[in-house]
């Protein structure tokens, strides 16, 4: 059994007043570029920082007023610990810093942080114990040594505080919960990197309790032990009423002397069952993706729907029996009369499809001639391809021209993206199904040292293809990742002067994007974003594990724990989030990294993940990246899986194939030549072998030892 102390310990540490220092201000900071910063007891309090420059946390060091270097560079700082906080324990949390550190206090080395050139913590949540350190009511002072392999450097990240109360922050850095309700197990797993190199717990217990009002009612419990370095995991079993209720989780780390490093309290959320609020909570909804509004049958003429939010809308008309296209019914919404450009169903014979793109609400439709099948109604998400034109990257492949597109795709899309200029055929008629088409622009500034002008970025967003030509429905700017509170600021800036002039009036801007919501001028720029009509697509781009266990599991640390926190901080952004996935497969970058896995079954839970996992219920819509970079059978499965789940609506998995191949053993050579049958020419003749970054070089992404190894011919 765990200790009875734990539950009252972690509701005593739950209720506790929350104190804390803030820390951002008031740094001195020294570039090292000799390295010998240690040696002179650059951490000693009596050390004159006087003529050190003062900088703040949370942004890089380029950013003021070091903007080449990289290497070792040091901050100081002084701080007074509150008398009242003696007897507890104290941390200072660090937001990450990029990329290794060492942290001292008072003279006295705390602990380190990543390894300099191997091991980076750019995005990793520190925690330093600095308790046996710190003198309380009295002057304190803090240094931090911190290495910089290039590109960004510094105390980059937010948080920077010292506190009693980093229980809750520990947990959600350093856990990862994932409730599997179709297995019915919560697997719960601890990465330390972030309680750094020196000071590792070495046993993790977990308790499962009813929620309840009586949480000593015990469901489930587990401990693990593990050395230093390991990543500790364990599972607890979730029953079927447990899923419905919703249960709590108890989690303790102790150190080696069975003192507890942390304590968390976590809920598991019940099951939920996805549904629209009022008034579309009678709504059928098929799973995530599509939701039926309405159904017409034959001689049916008039009628009407409620869209439940702003987006696309699909009419799919089932015809009995063969059809000719001119024999097509015609759709009349909110009493306005055009002409309905069907487009056959490559995917379903005898099926055809309509797309618009409507405002939430309800919508009137009249049918101009008597049906003869079967007419629904379905709100879907939005499906876009990624690019048309393309050039593949291998020539066997393809070519990806619109003849391929309508065999293949269309079917299962209704955005296009181009990279510069659509080709005036088929753009308009593409447009005249109703169906979008926007184009790629990039990011000016990014990278830069300093934030750019907002008009030039605005011009340079003028100019794209995209932005101010007609008929264009939009433009996607490519990337919003990491750069400092200016660099977005500015880029909120030319976002307001895009959309505040008329010409733009009626398109929307994506942008490519990754962990927007994780800092505060990030999030900032996204809520900007959000108010002004804009849509992110959201880079998720996971390679294959070596398991479907592994696999599941990466899907929800990856995906739906980061979902639900954006969703958190930003209510109402699922709607205008696309989540894409990295789907290529191909030289010179393929997320296929095991050969004796099915890449197409990694795409498939994906897939399924986000049409069936309550947590993504609402979400607006998905995209594939990139078909350049993919081979053709995945590019074809790719856009079967869109139209089975986000176009037919499906709940079961489009391929029930193993993800493990069984036929194929040792296929990397990773066990040398065992299962291999050889007929060598000569003697030695075919041996195996090894090379440090060969996996990288064959294409594998992001670089991985898995792959370097390989089967050797030496020609006789």
């Amino acid at each position: 059994m765990l200790p009875s102390l734990l539950v009252p310990a972690l509701f005593g540490l739950l209720t506790a007043e929350v104190s804390s220092l803030p820390l951002e201000d008031g740094w001195r900071f020294a570039p090292d570029t000799a390295g010998a910063g240690e040696a002179a007891a650059w951490f000693a309090p009596a050390f004159d920082d006087s003529a050190w420059a003062e900088v703040k946390a949370g942004m890089r060091w380029e950013d003021q007023g070091f903007p080449a270097h990289d290497g070792w560079g040091w901050d100081r700082k002084h701080v007074e610990a509150p008398p009242a906080w003696q007897g507890q324990r104290v941390w200072l949390v660090l937001g990450g810093v990029n990329d290794a550190c060492v942290v001292y206090c008072n003279g006295a080395r705390v602990n380190s942080f990543g390894e300099a050139e191997t091991v980076t913590v750019a995005e990793t949540a520190l925690f330093a114990d600095l308790s046996a350190h710190l003198r309380f009511g009295a002057d304190n002072l803090i240094a931090i040594a911190v290495y910089d392999r290039g590109g960004s450097g510094g105390l980059w990240r937010l948080p920077c505080e010292l506190t009693l109360s980093a229980d809750r922050l520990l947990a959600t850095e350093l856990f990862s919960i994932v409730p599997d309700y179709e297995a019915g197990k919560v697997h719960v797993s601890a990465d330390l990197l972030g309680l750094g190199n020196e000071q590792r717990a070495v046993t993790l217990e977990a308790e499962l309790r009813h929620d309840s009002d009586d949480p000593r009612t015990l469901y489930a419990e587990a401990r693990v032990r593990f050395a230093a370095g390991e990543a500790p995991a364990l599972e607890l079993p979730l029953q079927a009423a447990a899923m419905e209720k919703g249960v709590k989780l108890y989690l303790r780390l102790n150190d080696a002397a069975g003192e507890r490093v942390l304590s968390s309290l976590q809920s598991i959320a019940p099951r939920r069952h996805p549904q629209w609020s009022q008034p579309h909570g009678d709504l059928k909804v098929r799973n995530n993706f599509v939701t039926e509004l309405a159904k017409f049958t034959a001689g049916e003429l008039k009628g009407s729907f409620q869209n439940p939010r702003d987006g696309w809308v699909l009419f799919r008309y089932a015809a009995s029996g063969g059809v000719k296209a001119e024999a097509l019914p015609q759709l009349a919404l909110d009493g306005t009369a055009g002409a309905t450009t069907w487009r056959r169903d490559e995917f379903a014979p005898a099926t055809f499809q309509w797309m618009q793109r409507l405002a939430a609400g309800e919508h009137a439709l009249t049918v101009t001639e008597p049906l003869g099948g079967v007419l629904e109604v379905l709100a879907i998400p939005e499906l876009a391809f990624c690019y048309f034109p393309t050039d593949r990257h291998l020539e066997v492949f393809g070519p990806y021209d619109w003849a391929w597109m309508e065999r293949h795709a269309l079917s299962a899309v209704n955005t296009i993206v181009s990279h510069g200029d659509a080709p005036e055929d088929p753009f308009q008629s593409w447009r005249d199904e109703g169906r979008t088409w926007i184009a790629n622009s990039s990011l000016p500034g990014l990278g830069d040292e300093t934030p750019p002008d907002p008009q030039r970025v605005y011009e340079a967003w003028a100019a794209a293809p995209g932005a101010l030509t007609p008929g264009y429905s939009g433009l996607i700017v490519d990337e919003f990742v990491y750069a400092s509170p200016g660099h977005f600021a500015s880029w909120t800036d030319a976002i307001r002067r895009l959309y505040a002039d008329p010409r733009f009036s009626g398109k929307t801007f994506y942008a490519w994007s990754l962990d927007l919501y994780e800092q505060p001028h990030s999030l900032e720029f996204s809520r900007a974003l959000y108010d002004l009509g804009g849509r992110f697509s959201w880079e998720k781009y996971l390679p294959s594990e070596p398991s479907e266990q592994m696999a599941r599991l990466n899907i929800q640390r990856e995906i739906a724990q980061p979902f639900a926190e954006w969703v958190n901080a930003m209510p109402g952004i699922e709607q205008r989030l696309l989540i894409c996935l990295g789907i290529f497969s191909a030289p010179p970058e393929t997320l296929n990294l095991d050969p004796a896995c099915d890449y197409q079954v990694m795409l498939d839970l994906q897939m399924h993940a986000l049409a069936t996992d309550p947590t993504f219920f609402g979400l607006g819509g998905v995209m594939g990246y990139l078909a350049s970079y993919t081979d053709e059978e995945v590019l074809r499965w790719t856009y079967r899986l869109f139209h089975h789940y986000a176009i037919e609506g499906h709940t079961e998995r489009l391929t029930n194939t193993p993800y493990r191949l069984a036929y194929l053993q040792n296929p990397d050579f990773k066990d040398g030549l065992d299962g291999w049958t050889l007929h060598p020419a000569a003697e030695g003749s075919i041996k195996a072998d090894k090379m440090e970054g060969f996996s990288f070089l064959s294409g594998r992404y992001p670089p991985t030892p898995m792959g370097d190894q390989f089967c050797l011919f030496t020609r006789q």
